[in-house]
């Protein structure tokens, strides 16, 4: 069976395309990466990547759909557009031999849930329960809010396409796409129990704009991660000088200048400098309508 990998990355995020490819590459296990993009040339990739290059950004959903028309395969890995995968071997025949052998599963994400599952089915069925390797892989609870998401996951092309279709809100296509695979009775959505695909977001949470105080929604730039900040000069990778660094501590978080972090990293009253601080009422409001939101999932 031939082991793909399918990538999706508007340009504004693209720079940690050709990292994540030089990392997962190396460890040659992929026959070929399908990459779906409007990053004009040149792509910083190998021959094994084939690019369907877009006039522009449509948003993941068409964007995706774009690249199932240039592609054969009925069984492939999906990896996010802000993930740097970090680990020391792979081998995910296991996991696709578990998709190909049950025919009732449309997608199994390489990882286990977040803490929210937990917290879900504790809401819902009264019990707090962990995955263990007693089991190959697990069902997700459809009623579960992210009952599929795009954490780095074995689709069967049948279920994504059935997923995505419809049009999307950019923002929300992943609640969207789980509502869609809710109507679904073919498919089920799943995880295994541990970590096949170690990986890390490379850009922060949008909520540090909220209270940032250079903040600007009209010419906002993402932060990046500090982990990925640390990572970036432990392998002389370039970062974007216009971004800045989000970095938290136990008794602060600041919204770093990239420039001062590079030279400052190490000293936390340097950081503390540009502590990100409480601007009223807006910061508080978002945080609380995302734990009513989580206290509300189906």
């Amino acid at each position: 069976m031939k082991k793909v990998a399918l990538i999706q990355s508007p340009a504004h995020l693209y720079e940690v395309v050709p990292i994540f490819y030089k990392e997962i590459n190396r460890h040659q296990y992929f026959d070929k990466f399908y990459l779906v993009t409007d990053q004009p040339k040149p792509w910083g990739l190998g021959d094994n990547v084939e690019v369907i290059q877009l006039e522009r950004d449509h948003g993941r959903a068409v964007n995706f759909q774009k690249a199932l028309e240039r592609m054969d395969e009925d069984i492939f890995v999906m990896m996010c557009d802000d993930h740097v995968v970090k680990q020391t071997a792979m081998n995910l025949d296991p996991y696709f031999n578990i998709v190909k052998q049950d025919p009732t599963i449309g997608r199994l994400q390489l990882s286990p849930p977040t803490s929210n599952y937990y917290r879900h089915l504790k809401r819902t069925t009264g019990t707090f329960f962990i995955p263990d390797d007693s089991q190959s892989w697990y069902p997700y609870d459809k009623q579960y809010r992210w009952y599929v998401n795009f954490q780095p996951s074995i689709w069967r092309r049948e279920f994504f396409e059935f997923c995505i279709a419809g049009g999307e809100n950019r923002n929300k296509l992943e609640l969207r796409a789980g509502d869609k695979a809710r109507e679904d009775t073919k498919f089920q959505s799943g995880f295994i129990p541990h970590y096949a695909v170690r990986f890390e977001n490379f850009l922060a949470s949008c909520k540090v704009h909220h209270a940032d105080p250079n903040f600007d929604k009209d010419k906002s730039v993402a932060h990046y991660r500090e982990e990925f900040a640390h990572y970036a000069m432990q392998h002389s990778t370039k970062l974007d000088p216009i971004k800045r660094v989000f970095v938290k501590r136990r008794t602060f978080a600041s919204s770093v200048p990239l420039g001062f972090y590079l030279k400052h990293h190490k000293d936390d009253a340097a950081l503390q400098s540009f502590e990100v601080k409480d601007h009223g009422w807006k910061p508080r409001l978002i945080e609380f309508a995302k734990r009513v939101r989580s206290f509300t999932e189906r």
